[in-house]
């Protein structure tokens, strides 16, 4: 299916031949119709802005956005991971490898994902079987013409929204400039040293980020409904306990995600400009935290209960997505 010519007649083709699985996900996600058509929508237009990067499996590729979009509409998230990894592992025929990679953990986190949600046999599996029974083949067939159109909508959004974003950075360039021929002066005087940015972050360029502590990251990662894009990542060395990184102002919204390995225990405490504004589970991948725009930041995670080869991480995503 991959590899023509004509990048529209491909992508259309994907589009006939899989979104019917793609929306019986989504159903299963979020349990209604209406909303897992315009999730779906929203998805394949993302899928189509970057098609021409894509792997073999574009599939897949619209599978993560979904999980990743639908994950804040659920008040309790580990609850939405919960029932994400029973969709892709018992509904879609997934395999732990494919399944864990969608969701951002390791395997072992998956399976006790799996394990937490009862597995194949446990009473949230039964639920979302019979939410399945109602799906029948004319949902997942019809409404061709109006998805397509609906998939030309998004995309056209996300295209304005591209251009917007060119035009920012450009007035950003240009205004840097200026700053930088006023300022210079004063360049070598800073006025707070804790506000010095921390030297030497991992980069990156997206889509595809290094791993962290463990865990492959995502390239994308969605806080109550809006996509930031990843930009670099810190991660601390060996057998630390508390991870300590500066980030600079930005003009644009950033959100941060932190991880620690999945055998690390008790939990883990994060504060930002010196207040606690966390308090995790260890061994786990946590995000959804927006930073004040405009100025720099301290942030610091703490173990309670570090061990010889633990490594704390912090990634750190900008708004808007490319």
């Amino acid at each position: 299916m991959r590899g023509r010519a004509d990048p529209r007649a491909d992508f259309d083709e994907f589009v006939a031949v899989c979104s019917g699985r793609l929306l019986r996900t989504s159903y299963l996600l979020t349990g209604d119709l209406r909303r897992a058509e315009d999730l779906l929508q929203r998805a394949l237009a993302r899928a189509r802005v970057a098609w021409q990067r894509l792997d073999p499996q574009p599939e897949l590729y619209v599978r993560r956005l979904l999980v990743d979009a639908v994950a804040p509409w659920w008040k309790d998230r580990a609850k939405a991971h919960r029932r994400a990894v029973l969709v892709l592992r018992h509904f879609d025929d997934l395999s732990e490898d494919d399944t864990a990679e969608l969701l951002g953990v390791p395997v072992p986190v998956a399976q006790r994902l799996e394990a937490d949600a009862g597995g194949p046999h446990g009473a949230l599996a039964q639920e979302l079987g019979e939410l399945l029974a109602g799906f029948t083949d004319d949902a997942a067939r019809g409404g061709m013409s109006e998805r397509h159109s609906g998939v030309d909508r998004n995309l056209a959004v996300l295209r304005r929204r591209r251009r917007a974003y060119s035009a920012v950075v450009a007035l950003f360039v240009a205004a840097g400039l200026v700053v930088v021929v006023v300022l210079a002066p004063w360049a070598g005087r800073v006025a707070d040293p804790r506000l010095v940015p921390t030297p030497d972050p991992v980069k990156v360029v997206a889509p595809d980020p290094p791993p962290l502590a463990g865990y492959r990251l995502r390239p994308v990662l969605s806080v109550a409904g809006v996509g930031y894009q990843y930009v670099y990542s810190h991660e601390s060395r060996p057998g630390q306990s508390r991870l300590r990184v500066v980030l600079a102002a930005s003009r644009l919204p950033e959100a941060i995600a932190w991880v620690s390995p999945p055998s690390l225990r008790g939990r883990i405490v994060v504060t930002v400009d010196g207040d606690v504004v966390r308090h995790d589970q260890a061994g786990s991948f946590q995000s959804g935290l927006l930073l004040s725009s405009r100025r720099a930041h301290v942030v610091e995670l703490r173990a309670t209960e570090p061990d010889v080869s633990m490594r704390l991480g912090v990634a750190v995503y900008r708004w808007p997505v490319s």
